[in-house]
């Protein structure tokens, strides 16, 4: 069997493709949802669940003939949303066949169909992209784009107490401060209220978990049935629905490489030919909560009014981490506050700066999104000008410099002239942590923070002598969550120094740093987010639920 595209559609044609996008969505949500078992224990799940008998006898013993460390990853995110996007055009369109996992012959076209998916998938992502040429900066440069896909389509969802809290505080408070009209022009455009929207999405949480408590297949009359929004229940599942015939027009009919899962993206439902709706992606589906409000609206204003909306979404962003910055360092009666919010030097201003005297952390927010058809061009020249034009100096004089741009003029205007720079509070320092916090959590993949950190470089001046300005730090703002409750246990300057140590020229991310390090034992979760989640999940719970005595969060959802 050769894995390439002609055998893939020869097998897709004898496969109900009804069923299989369900099979699909089924495995993805077991091993890119949170809070499930280890990747060993949910990658044998699915091989029980989905491969021919004695697929997993022959895996084991492949293990131990090769000696292998672990078990082979069978199933991940980005090979099962390639076969969604296969199966959605070129599927068998016969009717429902919920028996169709159950028959032999479809495991064992299944187990074909992905491992040919896996393959097709790397082609895609990784192509030629990682070759070494003997020239370091041109190597790392081409492979930004294949490391960030990679990363992004192999990833596992974060807590949902995160994206659930995250998109409570964005949306229902930080939003409408700075855009007032958000909450009419998204009724407006949806048919919903914001909190309408967020209470439905809340609901159906639980079955983006690959905890496996909930399905992620959703009858759509019997939701209507279930909850108390009788009407309002369907017009969220169209909202956020396709049927498979859109969704195969959506990603066959442009260029994919233009707009990717753009679709499942904005509607990660997806409509079977019987009542059953599936949700077919965990990490899209919680996007709806942190994200889809915001989008709604761009959609429904346009043109230059959806700048304006950006626009007001960034000084809410800058709202929210600055509130998280807050919770974790309070000014308390009689004692230095050691944080302080949008400080003025000279003409400059810098979002937040942590001073300890002799070492200050400056934090530069930025809440910015990378096009899609920049990212994985055979060529990084344009990937590389929009990533400065977001956060760095573009080759566009129309556009103002941002985020390493700011950071580089800020410490230079301090170390022109320390005594008087923002009161003198700079006087003593004798090291600077420049950090860029960011809304896109794929800023995090390898090389990204390495290709940053040159472009700030490049227009830092030299410090004198008794200064030190560390390499640049990325900070995404699913980091800083992570850090809120945890600094008790350490302090936020301490990790940044042991991970400056450890990786001076930034190819590995603060989050890997973290993940591999003894910080790892020491992140709790974090408690505002989970109480905002909860109370989330609460409203929720009563609103659409209230028949139910026991409300607690999602559960009554299982009757959905």
């Amino acid at each position: 069997m050769k894995a390439e595209p002609k055998t893939l559609v020869q097998l897709l044609s004898t496969m109900n493709r009804n069923e299989t996008i369900v099979v699909c969505c089924f495995a993805n949500i077991a091993v890119a949802g949170h809070s499930g078992p280890d990747q060993k224990a949910q990658q044998q799940a699915m091989i029980r669940e989905l491969l021919p008998k004695g697929a997993a006898d022959r895996i084991d013993a492949f293990v131990r003939e090769k000696q292998l460390q672990g078990s082979p990853t069978v199933f991940f995110r980005g090979q099962l949303l390639e076969l969604i996007r296969w199966a959605a055009r070129y599927g068998d369109r016969s009717g429902a066949d919920p028996q169709f996992s159950g028959d032999a012959a479809n495991r064992e076209k299944f187990a074909k169909a992905a491992l040919i998916c896996s393959d097709l998938w790397g082609e895609r992502i990784y192509a030629k992209r990682l070759r070494a040429t003997g020239d370091p900066t041109q190597d790392r440069q081409r492979a930004l784009g294949a490391f960030r896909k990679g990363v992004e389509e192999s990833g596992q969802a974060i807590n949902p107490a995160q994206t659930l809290g995250r998109g409570w505080l964005l949306f229902m408070e930080h939003m409408p401060r700075r855009y007032p009209q958000f909450a009419a022009v998204f009724e407006k455009a949806t048919g919903l209220t914001v909190r309408q929207y967020l209470l439905l999405t809340a609901a159906l949480a639980g079955h983006a978990s690959a905890s496996g408590q909930l399905s992620p297949i959703i009858s759509e009359t019997r939701m209507a049935a279930a909850t108390a929004y009788k009407e309002l229940a369907p017009r969220y599942l169209k909202l956020e629905s396709q049927t498979a015939d859109e969704l195969a027009m959506s990603l066959w009919d442009a260029p994919f490489a233009t707009n990717a899962y753009r679709s499942l993206r904005e509607r990660p439902l997806i409509r079977g030919v019987d009542d059953r709706m599936v949700i077919s992606d965990p990490i899209f589906f919680s996007e709806r909560v942190s994200i889809g409000p915001l989008f709604h609206v761009v959609a429904a204003v346009r043109g230059k009014k959806s700048n304006e909306v950006f626009g007001a979404f960034g000084n809410a962003f800058e709202d929210y981490a600055g509130g998280i910055l807050d919770r974790m360092y309070p000014t308390r009666p009689g004692l230095v506050a050691r944080l302080a919010r949008n400080v003025k030097v000279g003409d400059l201003e810098i979002d937040a700066v942590m001073n300890d005297s002799k070492f200050v952390i400056l934090i530069e927010m930025k809440a910015a999104w990378l096009r899609e058809d920049v990212i994985l061009e055979d060529a990084p020249d344009r990937l590389i000008e929009r990533l400065r034009t977001l956060y760095g100096v573009s080759s566009d004089k129309e556009e103002r410099p941002k985020g390493v741009a700011q950071l580089a003029r800020l410490i230079n205007s301090i170390l022109a002239d320390r005594a008087s720079a923002a009161g003198g509070q700079f006087q003593k320092v004798e090291v600077f942590y420049p950090v860029l916090l960011v809304h896109d959590v794929n800023l995090s993949a390898p090389a990204s923070g390495h290709f940053l950190n040159e472009e700030f470089q490049k227009l830092l001046a030299k410090p004198p002598p008794s200064v030190r300005v560390a390499p640049l730090i990325i900070m995404t703002i699913s980091d800083l969550e992570h850090l809120e409750s945890s600094v008790g246990k350490f302090t936020l300057r301490k990790l940044l120094a042991d991970y400056d140590s450890s990786s001076g020229d930034r190819m590995q991310s603060l989050l890997n740093y973290i993940v591999g390090s003894e910080y790892r034992e020491l992140m709790i979760a974090n408690r505002s987010l989970t109480t905002a989640a909860k109370h989330l999940l609460n409203e929720a719970s009563k609103e659409l639920f209230p028949g139910h005595t026991d409300n607690h969060g999602t559960e009554p959802s299982a009757s959905l």
